[in-house]
Formats: structure tokens, C-alpha cells, sequence
């Protein structure tokens, strides 16, 4: 009885401390907004994310507090960001500019884009924030 009971207890440790690893090191999730909206439809692995090529207005990252409510996401909380365009003539990825964005005006993005291609947001602080859906599509 013991040789089965000391096994099952020290797998039951190890997933107490992997647990307990990623709750003290977890990362918070984020979205992409244009004007203060979600540009994801959803918040699943399945979402689209695209925007014209026509739009306007202000691109930022924000952290979600809840992924089930469009509306909860820290509006007061800016993340820090950089933009990289995917052009998919070449199948190449391009840096849009050295500079770290807090948000930034979508036209001057989009001025270096044709439909097909990617906008790809790129996180500083990688050990806080996760951002799933970091490539928006150009149609």
C-alpha cells in the first residue's frame, strides 16, 4: 500500500509546485484596441483580427481583466509595444520603426501596408503581459 501512496504523493507535490510557479510568474492577458475597441472579434484561438485598410484612429495594448467582457480592460493602463509589418509580397517581416509605443495613430502604420499584410505588436515586457492575438490582418 505504501509503494503506491508515495508515488501518487509526490506527483501530487510536483503539480502543487508547477501550480504554484505559474500563479507567482503568470502573465496577464492583453488586447489590441483601436479607439478603445477590441480588435479581436473574440477572445479565443480562433479570432479574427483584422482591420481595413482604411482605418483610422488611435492603436494601443491594454491589459483584459475579464476575457468574457469586451468592456473590462484597463483603458488607464497603456502597455508598452512596438509595431512590426508582415508584408506578405515578399514574406517578409519589417521592423515599422525603433521607437516603443504606448499607442500610436493606425494611418501612419497603415501608410506602410497593402491589403494581405499583417500589422504584428510586439511586447517589451514579456514577463508581464501575454498577447495572443499580436497579427492583425490587412484587408
Amino acid at each position: 500500500m505504501k509503494k503506491i501512496i508515495l508515488p501518487f504523493a509526490f506527483v501530487a507535490i510536483l503539480i502543487l509546485y508547477a501550480n504554484a510557479q505559474n500563479e507567482s510568474t503568470g502573465r496577464s492577458c492583453s488586447v489590441v484596441c483601436l479607439n478603445d475597441q477590441w480588435i479581436p472579434v473574440s477572445y479565443n484561438v480562433n479570432a479574427k483580427t483584422a482591420i481595413s485598410l482604411n482605418s483610422t484612429g488611435i492603436l494601443s495594448v491594454h491589459e483584459t481583466l475579464d476575457v468574457e467582457n469586451r468592456n473590462l480592460y484597463k483603458r488607464t493602463d497603456f502597455i508598452d509595444f512596438k509595431v512590426g509589418i508582415f508584408k506578405k509580397e515578399f514574406d517578409t517581416m519589417i521592423s515599422f520603426s525603433d521607437d516603443t509605443y504606448q499607442k500610436i495613430d493606425v494611418k501612419e502604420v497603415l501608410k506602410q501596408c497593402e491589403k494581405g499584410d499583417q500589422i504584428v505588436i510586439l511586447l517589451i515586457d514579456k514577463d508581464r503581459y501575454s498577447l495572443p492575438h499580436y497579427k492583425i490582418d490587412i484587408i
